[in-house]
């Protein structure tokens, strides 16, 4: 979950630096060329192994240079649009096509050199899905449209007045987030060499740094008080008499809601200190127990601490969990088993990252995710009121 929480916290910091009018900025386009390969993660993918991921990569960005966020995060940063096309030399994976929103921090080290911080969010389409018939070993992924996510650091070099080379190492990561099986993800690092060419100028201004310590007038405990919802992947309703016929069970999405209480405090300019509780009702867990005539609860409970970034209108959490109530022990010691898959739900801990966006005084919408470990367990909408503000 590393690469998911770096995404965050670039998505929320670039975000950051351009949700404010600034007054100097520079439109940037990019063309990159990309290679690497596909990390075999689990014995479940090794169909992929041998896969050569070969990108073109094009991107349009506007820079931010204005003294107000250099002042406040000391670098500059780039927004925008990222459109690239990757073919996996390995017909068991296919090709992709993907469109993605590109935030770009900029460190500057000399007049002519920069280091460069990139993170993407955005949708991928994928030719050559999972299908028992036609591409049974293809487990990585089961739909064609997939969420896409990239984390990567490198160095600029400008050229000229106008143009750059840039270098990057990325990671990149496309799957589901667990709404349709089987979803074990492509992984795929690789190498980007490319160039910039900027419309104005490829110089950064200077600015003189000084330490904002406003932050200190807000003495407030905040309390949040949330409800959230997913369309989780489950099963339809069988007959007794099916439940070990895995032909007979049929995906159908079921509802998981729940709501959390918790308690924040700021602890410098841009990030607090959080603490709460939350219980949910997990159907799809519920369909798995109805199927199997397994009678335990569905219902889950668990305590969270951690940490909140508080970027203008964005709040981006990091919390770790320890359920208090879970009733799992059919999954853990025989469904999971019988499917030959290890049970996420055997570890009492857990992780969930957010990002809300405040629409009103008192009123937050996000999007939320659960994982256990390395596996993402689901994505969740919500709603927040927050008291304190």
């Amino acid at each position: 979950m590393k690469k998911i929480f770096t995404l965050f916290s670039l998505l929320t910091f670039s975000i950051a630096a351009f949700s404010q009018n600034y007054p100097k900025s520079d439109w940037v386009l990019g063309m990159d060329g990309q290679y690497g390969f596909v990390w075999v993660h689990t014995a479940k993918v090794e169909s992929v192994r041998g896969s050569r991921p070969t990108s073109l990569v094009f991107s349009l960005t506007k820079q931010n240079e204005d003294e107000s966020t250099y002042q406040r995060w000391h670098f500059f940063a780039r927004q925008g649009l990222q459109f690239s096309y990757t073919d996996f030399k390995k017909e068991v994976l296919g090709k992709a096509y993907i469109l993605a929103y590109k935030l770009q921090p900029i460190v500057p080290l000399t007049e002519s050199l920069n280091v460069t911080f990139t993170g993407n969010i955005g949708a991928a389409y994928l030719t050559n899905p999972y299908n028992a018939n036609t591409n049974p070993n293809n487990q990585s992924y089961s739909d064609k449209l997939n969420a896409y996510l990239r984390v990567a650091a490198g160095l600029e070099y400008n050229i000229g007045n106008n143009f750059a080379l840039n270098f990057t190492a990325d990671y990149n990561h496309i799957s589901n987030g667990g709404f349709k099986q089987p979803n074990r993800g492509i992984n795929y690092p690789t190498a980007s060499l490319g160039v910039i060419y900027h419309t104005r100028d490829n110089k950064l201004p200077q600015y003189d740094y000084e330490k904002d310590e406003s932050w200190r007038d807000d003495t407030k405990v905040k309390f949040d008080f949330s409800i959230f919802a997913s369309p989780k992947d489950g099963y339809a309703k069988i007959s007794p008499d099916q439940m070990y016929n895995s032909d007979a069970w049929k995906q159908q999405r079921k509802p998981l809601i729940g709501g959390n209480i918790q308690a924040s405090k700021r602890v410098s300019g841009i990030n607090a200190l959080n603490a709460g509780v939350e219980v949910y009702h997990d159907g799809a867990l519920a369909s798995i127990k109805n199927n199997r005539g397994v009678p335990s609860s569905n219902m889950f409970a668990g305590i969270l601490v951690g940490n909140e970034f508080i970027i203008n209108r964005f709040l981006f959490s990091q919390q770790l969990g320890w359920y208090v109530y879970k009733k799992t022990s059919y999954l853990d010691t025989t469904y999971y088993n019988q499917s030959g898959r290890t049970s996420p739900y055997k570890t009492p801990f857990y992780q969930r990252y957010g990002l809300q966006y405040r629409i009103l005084d008192n009123w937050y919408i996000g999007v939320n995710l659960l994982a256990h470990g390395k596996t993402a367990d689901f994505f969740d909408g919500r709603i927040t009121y927050r008291l304190g503000n």
